[in-house]
């Protein structure tokens, strides 16, 4: 009797998983598949697209594991091009495809998906940056543009392997391939985010470290070595909202090493803020879809206005 009542609970739990996997892939469509390495970098699996935020407009994964229509491979590889590394920004988080920066920097410079590829990634740190600009490597070549987009955040995030455990990898691996379960964990952790005690009575995380010249050095050095050390040329932005000590340093950082860098993103924000149009996306801390058309056009310009020290 108990076997069979076991058999039954199993059953019945098969069916409704079955069914609200169906529900949820016609309803809010596949989830975007990740792929964590043992080293703690991770990224969307080439070739799909889905949704990575409940309620959010779903992104393209191409087949080269950018954001954005697939592209001609070997095409790609032969062609100068412009690729992106940065975090959430980059990617475009909480807008369409065609409302990311490097989409609207590929249109406005009249540019193919082949030459214009997105690697931003929601949570990446220079170290991340790093890491998928030596796995994709072999794509590369010498007549290529890095453009890293920084937010100050990036610099004190660090890549951590994963937590080795069994139980919480299988459970991982189960959630990032079913929209059911992956629905079922966000509005689960929604809930309790809601109704959790005050983060008053919980221990706080440590401070991180004052931006400084010695921080950016310690950071940003090694990726610059390494991208110049492929013969390719890099540009860092550093992407602030309002202007603070952060592009300052950022400035005296590459004129001190005669890096090329934009520090005055602030300044199209400012306009965007001017002309009264929204400078956040809806959760009120990412740029907004016209936020990134600004800027998007911002970075096509002052690739236009420093080419006599850039190879195009």
């Amino acid at each position: 009797m108990m076997k069979q009542k076991a058999i039954l609970l199993t059953v019945s739990v098969l069916v409704c998983l079955f069914v609200g996997e169906v529900f949820c892939r016609i309803m809010i469509g596949r989830r975007l598949i990740p792929h964590q390495e043992e080293n703690g970098l991770y990224y969307f699996k080439p070739g799909q697209r889905g949704w990575y935020l409940l309620g959010f407009p779903p992104a393209k994964i191409n087949n080269l594991g950018a954001r954005g229509e697939n592209v001609d491979v070997p095409a790609a590889a032969r062609r100068k091009k412009f690729l992106f590394f940065g975090d959430s920004f980059t990617f475009g988080w909480m807008v369409a495809d065609d409302e990311t920066i490097p989409h609207i920097f590929m249109k406005e410079m009249g540019l193919t998906p082949e030459e214009v590829l997105n690697f931003g990634n929601g949570g990446f740190g220079i170290d991340h940056m790093k890491a998928l600009y030596l796995r994709q490597r072999e794509l590369w070549n010498r007549r290529d543009t890095i453009i890293a987009i920084l937010i100050a955040q990036d610099l004190n995030r660090p890549m951590r392997p994963p937590t080795p455990s069994r139980l919480k990898e299988a459970f991982w691996r189960v959630r990032s391939k079913s929209s059911f379960i992956s629905w079922g964990y966000v509005v689960s952790r929604n809930a309790w985010l809601r109704w959790r005690p005050s983060p008053a009575d919980e221990p706080s995380s440590p401070p991180p470290p004052p931006l400084t010249s010695a921080l950016l050095e310690r950071q940003l050095l090694p990726f610059a070595r390494l991208v110049g050390g492929s013969g390719q040329e890099l540009i860092f932005i550093f992407y602030e909202f309002k202007k603070s000590a952060y592009s300052d340093r950022g400035g005296a950082f590459c004129a001190k090493y005669g890096l090329v860098c934009m520090t005055d993103v602030w300044r199209h924000t400012d306009k965007v803020r001017k002309e009264g149009n929204g400078l956040y996306a809806w959760d009120e801390a990412h740029p907004s879809a016209v936020l990134n058309q600004e800027v998007g056009k911002a970075i096509a310009r002052f690739i236009d206005e420093n080419s006599h020290s850039m190879r195009r």
